[in-house]
């Protein structure tokens, strides 16, 4: 971390990397072809006194024009956390001295791709968000993020982020998800449709898009209608009586 001019005091990494890489190429034509394989044991990033990623362990390789991330598993807010994906070499073509290129990648190489999932203790993530406040949460929660990527950029994305339904409360209060969360992200924009959640006697849905480059535009809708019995979950104390809101906001976010 440090020798990549990423080390930041607030954050702590650990964990050893072993790697091999081969590199054949001819300096006349300046063309490379590269090979081999990493692997990552324990690994652990920390920030202050809250560890966000333990006992991470993966493995990468360099094959067929591609560089594949094989296994990749661990915990994460003391959850199971796992991933695999690939990429094509010719991302890593532009790092290359100027005028060098990659001689065994193909010229339309298929887009990169990714699978991530991810179960998140939830008390360890409120203590995490508040930790005046230990225990604040409970429950579960389960994500599994899936897509494709043209190039290494946000506006060439195209994946899902789902989140699987469940109940999570927030100390004494029930929040249920009765079915699954998607957020779309596509052309650079983050949509989500109809994303419901229930409480006692309440019933909340949110629709709305947010631009992921650029000025973020945003366009958001949130309807609600119930009990505020809720709010005390959320507030000191405690909160009476019927409600029903149907908010819209938009704008922009530099």
């Amino acid at each position: 971390m440090t020798l990549l001019g990423a080390r930041d005091p607030g954050w702590t990494a650990g964990g050893a990397i072993s790697a091999t890489v081969e590199a054949s190429g001819a300096l006349d034509t300046r063309t490379l072809r590269v090979g081999g394989q990493a692997t990552l044991a324990d690994g652990a990033l920390s920030v202050a006194e809250s560890r966000l990623i333990d006992g991470m362990h993966a493995s990468v390789e360099i094959r067929d024009g591609r560089l594949w991330l094989t296994r990749a598993a661990g915990l994460a807010f003391a959850g199971p956390l796992s991933a695999s994906g690939d990429l094509p070499l010719t991302w890593v073509e532009e790092h290359l001295p100027a005028g060098w290129r990659l001689s065994d990648v193909p010229d339309a190489p298929r887009a990169a791709a990714f699978d991530v999932r991810a179960e998140p203790d939830v008390e360890t993530l409120g203590t995490w968000l508040r930790p005046d406040e230990p225990g604040r949460m409970t429950g579960a929660v389960r994500l599994r993020a899936t897509g494709t990527a043209s190039a290494p950029s946000l506006a060439a994305l195209d994946g899902r982020l789902i989140v699987e339904p469940d109940v999570m409360r927030v100390r004494d209060v029930a929040f249920t998800l009765p079915r699954a969360a998607e957020i779309r992200i596509k052309d650079g924009r983050a949509a989500a449709e109809n994303v419901a959640i229930t409480a006692p006697g309440t019933a909340v849905s949110v629709s709305g898009t947010m631009a992921l480059e650029g000025d973020r535009a945003l366009d958001a809708r949130i309807s609600a209608t119930g009990a505020l019995g809720f709010l005390s979950s959320l507030v000191p104390g405690r909160a009476a009586g019927e409600f029903k809101a149907d908010l819209r906001a938009s704008g922009h976010h530099c």
